[in-house]
Order: C-alpha cells, then structure tokens, then sequence
C-alpha cells in the first residue's frame, strides 16, 4: 500500500497504509453479519451501513475544511508576525551608528528593542497557535484516511454482492433462455395461382418471420423476471441461433389464393452467452467468464497483496478472479510470504507474520 503523505506548510506527515485500515475490523464484522443474513435483506444493510459510514466521512471532510481554514489563517498571523519581527531587527540595525553620537538614537534604539522584545512574544504566541492547527488538522485528516477505508471497503463489499447477486440472475436467465420455445399463431398468406393448398403449405417458410415472433414470446415470458429490461430485447441473429419446425393445424384457401391457416411452431433456441447480461444490463464478464471471490488476510492489517506481480491492495483483501492458477506473495515490512494456489471456488486464505 503506497504512504498518503500530507504537506503542512513546510512540515510533512507520512500517512502509512496501515492507517488506512484501523478500525476495519468493526467494519469486517458488521459485513460478515451481513453475509450471514443474504438476500435482499443482508443488501440492505450493508447498504445502510455503507450511507452510515458515508455521511461520518462527509461530516470529516467539512470539519477537516474547517480546520484546514483555521491552520490557513493561523499560518498567515504567524508569517505576519515573522515579517513584523524581521522589520524591527532590520530597524535595530540601521539605528545602530546613531547610537553612540546623540541621545535621540539612544531613545529610538530602547524603544526598538522594546518592540523587538514585544514581538518575539507575540510571534511565540502566533507559533504556538499555528503549531496547534497543525496537529488538529492532522488528527483530523488521520481520521478522514480511516474513514475513507471504511466506505471503500463497504464500496467493495457492496460490489461483491451487487455481482453475486447478478450472477445468480444472470444463471436464473440463462436457463430460461436456452428453452425450446413452443406457441402457435394464426396468419394470412398469399400462395401462387395455380399452387394447391398442399403445395403452398410445403412452400411456405416462417424463418424471416420466426425473430420477430419470438421477441414477442420471450418480451412476455420476461417482463416478470426480476431486472429484465425487456426494452432492450430484441432477437436477431446477432443474439440468437435457433431452428424451427412448424405442423399446419388447420388451413383453408379461397377464391384469391389467400390462405387462412393456424400454425404450431417449436423452436430450439441457442441464445447469445452474453444475452442474459444485455438484458439485466449487466457486466458482460458475467456471462462471459466464471469468477471466484478470493479472501485473503492476515493477523497485521495494512499487508500489501501482490497477486501475479501486481498489487491488489492491502489485507483485509477481497477480489474476484477467474479460475486459474496464481502466485500470491503478502509483504509485511522487510518481510514477505509466498503461496500458489489454483482458484476453482470461492476460497479464504490466511497469512501469519
């Protein structure tokens, strides 16, 4: 975890990640009673922990605002005072040669040195005042750092869980989607003259009209599943791949060759793999790719996680990653642990140092 420094005037405080995650482990506990809860219910309270811990950081940053105002005036009386003081000596100094030659120089040079004296005590005070404002305004920002952990860790909780549950939709759609399709319609076609109704029957091909009309199908067999936006739906051949059989079960012909029949259609469809996100208006990874959820954590917070040679982020660290062999390596100070691993399921590791 790279160090967030903080420049004060000409003072400077390194931040250590480590800093960054005091306090997570309330936070970790009150997801891991989430967790337990599932559903849409355990989403609502990580939801409602996440605006809890967002509003405290926004009361931070506007106390911080203040405060950093307040060191901002307190540095400016300082500088004031200094420059104040560097006039009176530069004024001591210039009176010096007076000094020895007339009384008035005496005199000026007294009152000078009162001033001189009167000022250093005021530039005391401003330092001490200054000096102050600097170390609320770092306490403070300590305490932002902190708490903007905790809402990114929320943030990442959240997210997880916004997948999970995406994924199960996702699954859920997919399924349905794969169905053979089976309904009938009633149509009006022209044949040609001289055609029987046989022939026209055996000539007759749906296979223009068979998207349009499963479109219509699955717009009503969709519009009840949760987060479909059947808006977007639209069968093509970009989205689907699908073969149709038809039997005419009933059909009639009049005097201008137009024909009256009523058509039962089954239709085996291969949708898209990406369909389901498109229509949950989801990530396309989701359908594309299977992830895992990788836990790692350690007994000191703040361990920075390299996976692959690049790094994740510090412990507590939570991540979703494809199935697939990695190398983890945990770094604590001058000190480092290293595991492979083949992630094929969700899977927690510990480190110790």
């Amino acid at each position: 975890m790279e160090s967030i420094e903080v420049m004060i005037g000409s003072k400077k405080s390194t931040v250590m990640g480590v800093m960054m995650l005091l306090g997570l482990a309330f936070v970790s506990m009150a997801v891991a009673n989430v967790e337990q809860q599932g559903g849409s219910e355990g989403n609502q309270s990580l939801a409602d922990a996440y605006r809890q811990q967002k509003q405290e950081l926004e009361v931070i940053e506007a106390e911080l605002s203040d405060v950093g105002a307040q060191l901002d005036s307190a540095r400016s009386d300082y500088e004031s005072a200094l420059a104040k003081r560097d006039s009176i000596k530069s004024g001591v100094s210039s009176q010096l040669e007076q000094f020895f030659e007339t009384a008035m120089g005496q005199q000026q040079i007294t009152m000078l040195l009162t001033q001189y004296a009167e000022q250093l005590q005021e530039l005391e005070a401003h330092k001490g005042l200054m000096q102050a404002r600097e170390s609320a305004f770092n306490d403070v920002e300590k305490r932002k750092v902190k708490q903007e952990s905790k809402v990114a860790f929320l943030e990442t909780q959240m997210s997880l869980l916004k997948e999970a549950e995406d994924r199960k939709l996702v699954a859920q759609l997919a399924g349905s989607l794969r169905q053979d399709v089976s309904f009938s319609r009633d149509l009006t076609f022209r044949c040609d003259f001289g055609s029987t109704l046989r022939q026209c029957l055996e000539q007759k091909n749906f296979n223009a009209d068979i998207p349009s009309w499963l479109a219509e199908h699955y717009v009503q067999k969709m519009s009840d599943f949760e987060g479909v936006d059947v808006s977007t739906l639209a069968v093509n051949k970009d989205y689907f791949k699908f073969s149709a059989k038809h039997q005419f079960t009933s059909a009639q012909i009049d005097l201008n060759n137009i024909v009256s029949a009523k058509v039962d259609f089954t239709v085996k469809v291969e949708p898209h793999r990406a369909l389901p996100c498109i229509l949950l208006s989801v990530d396309k990874k989701l359908c594309d790719f299977v992830t895992h959820r990788l836990q790692v954590r350690s007994n000191r917070h703040g361990d920075e996680v390299l996976i692959n040679g690049k790094s994740y982020g510090s412990t507590p660290l939570v991540v979703s990653l494809e199935g697939g062999k990695y190398d983890l390596v945990v770094k604590h100070q001058n000190s480092s642990r290293a595991r492979q691993i083949e992630l094929a399921s969700d899977k927690k590791l510990f480190f110790r140092f």
